[in-house]
């Protein structure tokens, strides 16, 4: 299955013509809202990954995934279903201070002005519809939304109540944790942290919930290359870089120590807005990437509902699959996600990678061992030597001597 996922992402010259044209396709279809579009192409991840497979272990039943965003837009038909709607009623953080403001805000957080939170949703939990080739990776699921911006960052005074800002971010977690949220999905990471969020972070994580969020990309607004993204970057939270349909990394990605796994970003079959599907990730994104860990996430919980969030967390780092079994890399964190390793994977406290909840990396001490001497053989010929050299100085003398008394006689 590791070698089935790894071949798969890297298969992408097998996958891209169909991609392509199915990319050039949606993006004339994606902004016309007059009519259903279904796209019958199956997202690659879904292959990959091995789908059928993976619903054999768990699918999310039971278990609610946070989406701490735009909002979601509930009307989609892959979340009506006649067994009951996948989006619950949630909540908006934000509040209208005029009528401007006042159509990006709903107050069960059902709508979606910027449509990332409603395409992150399906990536984790869409649910199957005949025509269509989208679900979501944790089809069982239901999601919970919570609009924590209408906008995405912006320098204008206007915008100001509608932007993500740490305390928005902060209340949006506190409210997913009321709510019985097991994992909570935060799609877009800002450059500025707080004491606020940080501490909204260790409740959700004290409170038997996982925070997933993106790294970031670099291109964002007021961010500088590889600078921390909150909430990515405290520790509890898992982050998790983008890369390409051929599973390597991007450039646009935030890279760092704090980066957890990485998954695809770029190219995906999701929900986009009330009338269907929509490929997303043009230029791959991170929020994209943590939408399919937070599903991965959702299976594991399903799988082992005890463990909780920290162990959560290591299975999915310590099951992803990395080029070198004992080293982080900035770009990948400890490679890239492996939804099958994560349920399968036997707990092995010496597993090289990253260290498991409640244990203690073994470091084994260099031996130093006290040289022994060099012990040289004897020389078999060494008592010959030591006589010849005593007989030649008792010749040398003898011969200085004679000469001396020759030398006397002559005078």
């Amino acid at each position: 299955m590791r070698g089935a996922v790894a071949g798969a992402l890297g298969a992408a010259t097998t996958l891209s013509p169909a991609l392509q044209l199915t990319t050039a396709h949606a993006a004339e279809q994606c902004g016309q809202r007059t009519s259903t579009v279904l796209l019958p192409e199956t997202s690659y991840p879904l292959v990959a990954y091995g789908a059928d497979h993976l619903a054999r272990l768990a699918t999310g039943a039971g278990v609610t995934v946070a989406v701490v965003s735009s909002g979601v837009t509930a009307a989609n038909p892959h979340f009506r279903m006649a067994a009951g709607d996948v989006v619950l009623p949630g909540t908006t953080v934000l509040t209208a201070t005029d009528q401007s403001t006042a159509q990006y805000v709903d107050a069960q957080g059902h709508t979606d002005p910027l449509e990332l939170g409603t395409a992150a949703a399906g990536l984790v939990a869409a649910r199957r519809l005949d025509g269509s080739g989208v679900m979501g990776l944790a089809p069982g699921a239901t999601i919970l939304p919570i609009q924590a911006y209408g906008v995405l960052p912006s320098e204008e005074a206007r915008l100001a109540p509608l932007v993500p800002t740490p305390a928005r971010l902060a209340s949006g977690i506190r409210y997913a944790v009321q709510h019985g949220a097991r994992i909570i999905l935060v799609p877009l990471s800002i450059p500025t942290g707080s004491a606020d969020l940080e501490a909204a972070v260790t409740e959700a994580t004290a409170a038997g919930s996982l925070v997933v969020a993106g790294a970031g990309e670099r291109t964002a607004t007021g961010a500088t290359p590889d600078t921390a993204r909150y909430p990515a970057a405290y520790p509890s939270v898992l982050a998790v870089s983008a890369v390409s349909q051929r599973g390597v990394p991007v450039a646009s990605t935030v890279r760092g120590s704090f980066v957890g796994v990485a998954a695809p970003g770029e190219g995906l079959n999701t929900t986009f807005g009330a009338f269907g599907d929509c490929v997303v990730g043009e230029a791959p994104t991170s929020g994209y990437a943590a939408a399919l860990t937070a599903a991965t996430a959702a299976l594991v919980a399903q799988r082992f509902p005890d463990a909780g969030p920290a162990m959560w967390k290591y299975r999915i780092e310590s099951a992803a699959i990395r080029p070198v079994s004992d080293q982080h890399d900035p770009a990948l964190g400890w490679g890239l996600l492996s939804p099958y390793d994560a349920l399968t994977l036997t707990l092995d406290t010496a597993r090289p990678g990253p260290t498991a909840p409640g244990s203690v990396r073994e470091v084994l001490p260099v031996a130093v061992v006290a040289a022994d001497p060099i012990a040289v053989a004897p020389d078999p010929l060494d008592d010959s030597r030591r006589l010849g050299l005593w007989l030649g100085g008792i010749a040398l003398a003898g011969a200085l001597a004679l000469r001396m008394i020759r030398s006397l006689r002559a005078r």
